[in-house]
């Protein structure tokens, strides 16, 4: 009788210690995959409308729109609320460069990008990726 009571104690260890090790599988391995998907949902395709580089003070404005319109309802939170927020765009297959947002108040649904000298200008009707910062959807 005891032997059998130490084998059933020693068996019902072993499914604690593997419900464990599945459990702390599940849990450190969440934030890995949901963390790139969060970082993709913050990425919005736009449509470059216009272009303006001037030399004094060194800087180039670009006005853009959603490309898709059924990005229009994410782009919409991010551009309202804060004067300005700081950006990633990606013009073309180029590198990603910093920029900073705001909201075009005179052009309904429009966004204005303001870049630094050193980051070249996209072209008018190009496909800007927009990656905004964490969190900005909740203005």
């Amino acid at each position: 009788m005891y032997v059998s009571m130490v084998q059933g104690a020693a068996r019902a260890r072993g499914w604690a210690v593997l419900l464990l090790a599945f459990l702390v599988a599940s849990v450190t391995r969440a934030p890995a995959t949901a963390e790139p998907q969060q970082r993709v949902d913050r990425i919005i395709a736009c449509c470059v409308l216009e272009t303006h580089t001037t030399k004094e003070p060194a800087a180039t404005v670009v006005f853009f729109h959603q490309r898709d319109k059924q990005d229009q309802a994410r782009l919409a939170p991010r551009l309202r609320g804060k004067l300005a927020s700081a950006v990633e765009m990606q013009a073309g297959e180029g590198a990603w460069q910093r920029g900073t947002v705001v909201r075009s108040k005179g052009r309904f649904g429009r966004g204005l990008l303001i870049l630094a000298e050193d980051v070249p200008a996209p072209l008018v009707g190009e496909t800007l990726m927009v990656r905004f910062p964490a969190g900005s959807e909740a203005r």
